[in-house]
């Protein structure tokens, strides 16, 4: 998967020991489920960033010891990290598909944890060395795995520019267009919970909030809506400057995890007001030249 965005958030999150059994399982819960949950707000936030949609995070788990030691000794500075472990179990990098939010539906065996996000796993690696990291962070994102594993438990921030996403495996890339775009994907978060509870249905919003093909299909069919001929930039000047939104015009009922999609052809580019009247009816959504006929009847017919 390409990664955009520099200039969104990249957060570190130490889940806990194996030693914990119960932490284990929670964690193998949350990474099926997609969801990430604690007891208090303040776990999704350091100074005045806070975890929100479009970032993204590595999630660890479980480690393995070199040697033992003074628990206050393995964590004093990076040196000595590497000293005392070898690996971490599990270490999963994903992206955040939600900004954070409260819901009390049981998930975990162990408490509530009502204060959650969601997020898509893009990588996961089992038993991966610290060493290897060294090769990855800089020694000052190595500091930030090393204090996320010290009480109190809470995500804290990378420095994503210090990141060498190809030794993960990951193809990195970075340019001035597509990061303004994936930037406005924050500002659509009504998709996530109309979609919620179908999973055909979550494959047509994944689609149309995923960096690559989202950008693609701005790419290939601009900024003005295709439906009523609305463009943000001409309405809010420089504050609409290559917004839009993105709708994937594939009946759901044909859609599946192997699905491939043209930009050109099954993503079309809509402001929010037709956007939202396409899936109005969650049985009736609308095809582009019905949405048309509509505006067209109402007097502003597409230009």
């Amino acid at each position: 998967m390409d990664i955009f965005v520099p200039s969104l958030n990249i957060w570190s999150f130490y889940a806990g020991g194996d030693s914990n059994a119960q932490l284990v399982r929670n964690f193998s819960i949350g990474i099926q489920n997609g969801v990430w949950g604690s007891e208090y707000d303040s776990a999704f936030t350091e100074s005045e960033s806070t975890v929100q949609s479009g970032d993204y995070i590595f999630f660890t788990c479980g480690y393995k010891r070199k040697k033992d030691g003074p628990n206050q000794n393995r964590y004093k500075d990076v040196e000595t990290l590497l000293r005392y472990f070898e690996q971490f179990n599990r270490l999963v990098f994903a992206r955040v598909t939600s900004n954070v939010y409260r819901d009390n539906t049981p998930i975990w065996e162990d408490g509530v944890y009502p204060v959650r996000f969601n997020f898509e796993v893009i990588k996961l690696y089992e038993n991966y060395p610290l060493s290897s990291l060294m090769e990855i962070f800089s020694n000052e994102n190595l500091d930030v795995f090393r204090r996320s594993m010290i009480p109190p438990v809470k995500t804290r921030l990378l420095d994503g520019k210090h990141i060498n996403f190809e030794k993960l495996g990951i193809t990195y890339i970075q340019d001035e267009f597509t990061a303004r775009v994936i930037s406005d994907l924050g500002a659509i978060e009504y998709e996530t919970e109309y979609f919620e509870g179908n999973k055909k249905q979550r494959y047509t919003n994944y689609y149309e909030r995923n960096p690559r093909l989202r950008a693609r299909a701005v790419e290939i069919h601009g900024t003005t809506c295709m439906a009523c001929g609305f463009n943000f930039e001409k309405s809010y000047l420089e504050r609409g400057k290559d917004f839009i939104e993105v709708h994937h015009t594939k009946p759901v009922s044909e859609l599946g995890e192997s699905t491939k999609v043209d930009p050109g052809e099954d993503l079309i580019v809509l402001c929010s007001n037709c956007h939202r009247m396409v899936h109005r009816k969650k049985d009736n959504v609308l095809f582009l030249e019905e949405l048309r006929s509509i505006v067209k009847q109402a007097g502003h017919e597409y230009k």
